[in-house]
């Protein structure tokens, strides 16, 4: 009954999604949970999408929306897999946390780290919601239907033990419940037109999910939320300068990577011109000198410095207690709503970890 229902609705209101949607199993791994997939559009009604995600697939209303993109090494994965899962997973409230829904080390740590929530406890409030660019999808033709049917289930193929994936397309991954494909038509501004749908979606998502309660609850008329980087490259500060182009407000972990390079130059922002930002540059990423794209890639990041006052930085020590520091600094305009804040995190706060 439930398949049918969302079967309809999908075929009724998504247009763009009527042989690509369904649920996903996985044909390597009987540990791993399903998920509901749909292939949307830059364009896709929100509305009609959100209604898809709370009337039929059931994902609960958040308390804290957190987007998570960069990268981090195989040799950190351990770490943050127990900071993701003491931040994100373990807490009284409901956390949705967004990633680019395709393989990677940091998207893996993630999807562990709810994985082992769900070991402690089977039913969690809190989901992981990828949403990849369907043209970098690996093995997407599994993903793909009947005509008005879609696939329940479809087995998906990721990756298998010691297997490595291709530089232009990645396997989907696991123990993420949600995935909404986008289909870009511009490849080469790909990333950005995701950025440009996921600040659309969670500014939709953040006053849409605030029900009246929330309001008299709070004081807020939105759920509190933050994009999160950490790590990454290049393709990461694409990421940073589309998201600040859209006034998101975006914590920086000053780890390693793309996240390193920018605290360093938000640390100096009175020296900051662009002679110092192609010397920073350097010194993080020396093989840029002779890239003809760093001239590009200096004009970003001073677009980024620019709408530096979106921008904080919170260190990897305690990262859970800075953290949902942050979300009530940001977002807690009077005091009232900081104490608010502080008694729906309370447990965030006051667990060290």
């Amino acid at each position: 009954m439930q398949e049918e229902k969302e079967r309809e609705f999908i075929t009724k209101h998504l247009g763009q999604s009527l042989d690509t949607f369904g649920e996903i199993q996985w044909t390597e791994s009987s540990d791993s949970r399903s998920g509901r997939y749909v292939k949307i559009s830059p364009s896709v009604n929100l509305e009609k999408l959100y209604q898809l995600f709370y009337d039929h697939w059931l994902i609960l209303q958040a308390e804290l929306l957190v987007y998570v993109t960069g990268q981090i090494e195989d040799d950190a994965s351990e770490f943050w897999e127990k900071i993701f899962h003491h931040t994100f997973f373990s807490n009284d409230h409901t956390s949705v946390v967004i990633t680019n829904g395709t393989y990677s080390k940091l998207t893996e740590t993630l999807a562990k780290a709810i994985q082992s929530r769900w070991a402690e406890k089977p039913y969690c409030k809190s989901s992981l919601l990828g949403i990849p660019i369907w043209q970098q999808i690996q093995n997407k033709e599994q993903l793909i239907g009947q005509m008005n049917e879609g696939k329940y289930p479809t087995m998906y193929t990721s990756l298998r033990e010691n297997e490595t994936a291709e530089q232009e397309v990645l396997p989907l991954v696991r123990n993420h419940e949600y995935y909404a494909l986008l289909e870009v038509e511009d490849c080469e501004r790909a990333n950005e037109t995701r950025i440009e749908v996921i600040a659309a979606l969670k500014k939709y998502l953040t006053t849409t999910w605030a029900p009246e309660y929330w309001t008299e609850r709070t004081g807020l008329k939105f759920i509190p939320s933050l994009h999160l980087i950490l790590g990454g490259n290049i393709d990461t500060l694409i990421e940073v300068d589309t998201l600040t182009r859209n006034n998101q407000i975006i914590a920086v972990v000053n780890w390693k990577g793309a996240s390193a390079l920018l605290c360093d130059l938000l640390r100096k922002m009175s020296i900051s011109d662009r002679d110092h930002v192609k010397k920073v540059l350097l010194q993080h990423w020396p093989w840029l000198v002779e890239n003809s794209k760093l001239p590009t890639i200096i004009d970003r990041i001073m677009r980024i410095l620019n709408k530096s006052d979106l921008i904080q930085i919170i260190e990897p020590e305690n990262f859970k207690q800075n953290f949902y520091e942050l979300i009530i600094k940001v977002h807690g305009k009077t005091t009232s709503i900081q104490h608010q804040l502080s008694q729906l995190y309370h447990s965030s706060l006051v667990t060290r970890f």
